[in-house]
């Protein structure tokens, strides 16, 4: 499935702030899980390569990506792609792409980006 993202918190599919039960509706087949006993609970959307975590409210909190998600930011592929290559591109945008220590973060965005290697496995929204 394919996600675009439209800001720090927001992609055209879902968005944190949505409910639990539309998120499990929209997005289909899903397992339960806690990362930890004490750990808010989160939803792995397998087939999708999408991870939900709520809040205690039971709405959305964080969204997280990965294969087989397709993950856009101004019509830039994220997932898969080398952090030099989406450098230039998301430059050609007018967005900065700020390298940390496990990838990097597109500025101004807050859209936290997965790539230990070098190579993009997970795009992150929203904050846990």
């Amino acid at each position: 499935m394919q996600f675009t993202i439209l800001s720090a918190t927001a992609t055209d599919v879902l968005a944190v702030g949505d409910a639990r039960d539309a998120t499990r509706r929209l997005l289909g087949p899903f397992r339960s899980f806690r990362r930890t006993p004490v750990a808010l609970e989160s939803d792995q959307f397998v087939d999708l390569g999408v991870m939900v975590t709520y809040d205690r409210e039971g709405t959305v909190c964080v969204i997280e990506f990965s294969a087989p998600a397709s993950v856009l930011v101004r019509g830039v592929e994220l997932m898969g792609r080398g952090l030099d290559q989406l450098l230039e591109e998301l430059q050609r945008h007018d967005l900065e792409l700020v390298p940390d220590d496990l990838g990097a973060v597109i500025s101004g965005m807050n859209v936290d980006i997965y790539a230990p290697d070098g190579l993009v496995e997970g795009v992150q929204l929203g904050s846990d």
